[in-house]
């Protein structure tokens, strides 16, 4: 099974400019959450070629 990368960006202001009136900033909100992420699953069916051509493997 496959996992694909989660891709995040975080932004800091980390400016020694910072000011009082920064640090009553409310904190973001939380990201509701995303439904769990369901497996994939690839299926062959039969097998290629004339080889297995008529036979009960195809």
């Amino acid at each position: 099974m496959t996992q694909f990368p989660n891709f995040s960006t975080k932004i800091s202001n980390s400016s020694p400019a910072n000011t009082a009136e920064d640090s009553q900033v409310s904190p973001p909100e939380p990201r509701p959450q995303s439904p769990p992420r369901k497996p994939w699953l690839i299926v062959g069916l039969g097998n290629p070629g004339k080889k297995f051509n008529g036979t009960r493997h195809n």
